[in-house]
């Protein structure tokens, strides 16, 4: 059997995706619609190339019919995970038409820096909230009293949340009233560790202030500021 290439799309959204394998996912898309998946699973392999981890896979399957059937499975995953960068992409670039800045926030940066697929994604951005739910067809307001408006576009759901300020944690759960900022430092300033305090967008690439990167590389968790104040704030 030929080898098969492993594509990534981790680390970091798109940083390993290359223009070739846009194109070569994107075919495979329209196959899936057109002719089903094992059709598009075909042509994959034909070309040499898989958007899964497959190593192994075809030492464990008895032909080549049976190498497909279980890379389908795994092609679809990655599918999904594409359209979900697709989505965000789109997202910051809609933001940034209408002169707002706006990066992928949060765990969403951290899973893709360490190699594992977010479960969701997060973004943030120096537009209030009206100004977000202009950009876009299909808004809900989720948590609009802290900023986070929650936007549906093809078939993806995410939050988008204004830069903002935290104000006095009553509760040692959640702030009592928060201020809108321009800046994204103060917005970062406010998260809890520094792993979770880095944004990222294809202009400016990983802002990160508070060396998270380099926490995740020393398996460090640290706090963000001032580690008895971030504890209050939040205990969870």
């Amino acid at each position: 059997m030929q080898k098969i290439t492993v594509i990534s799309l981790g680390p970091g959204p798109r940083s390993q995706l290359t223009l070739g394998a846009l194109e070569q996912i994107k075919k495979a898309r329209r196959l899936i619609l057109r002719t089903g998946e094992v059709d598009a699973a075909r042509y994959l392999t034909e070309q040499g190339i898989a958007y899964e981890t497959l190593d192994g896979l075809h030492e464990e399957c008895e032909d080549f019919d049976a190498f497909i059937a279980a890379a389908v499975q795994k092609i679809a995953k990655a599918a999904a995970r594409a359209n979900a960068v697709y989505a965000v992409l789109d997202a910051l670039a809609r933001l940034n038409a209408r002169g707002h800045a706006a990066y992928a926030v949060g765990g969403c940066v951290r899973d893709s820096i360490m190699g594992i697929e977010p479960h969701d994604w997060d973004i943030t951005t120096s537009a209030l909230p009206d100004e977000v739910k202009g950009c876009f067809k299909k808004t809900f307001d989720t948590g609009i009293e802290h900023g986070t408006v929650t936007v549906r576009e093809d078939g993806q759901s995410f939050e988008i949340t204004t830069y903002r300020v935290d104000g006095d944690y009553e509760d040692g759960r959640h702030p009592k009233d928060v201020t809108f900022t321009r800046s994204l430092t103060e917005d970062l300033s406010r998260r809890d560790f520094t792993v979770n305090a880095m944004a990222y967008n294809e202009k400016d690439g990983l802002v990160d202030i508070f060396g998270g990167r380099e926490d995740i590389d020393a398996k460090v968790i640290r706090c963000v500021g001032d580690p008895v104040k971030r504890f209050e704030e939040d205990a969870l």
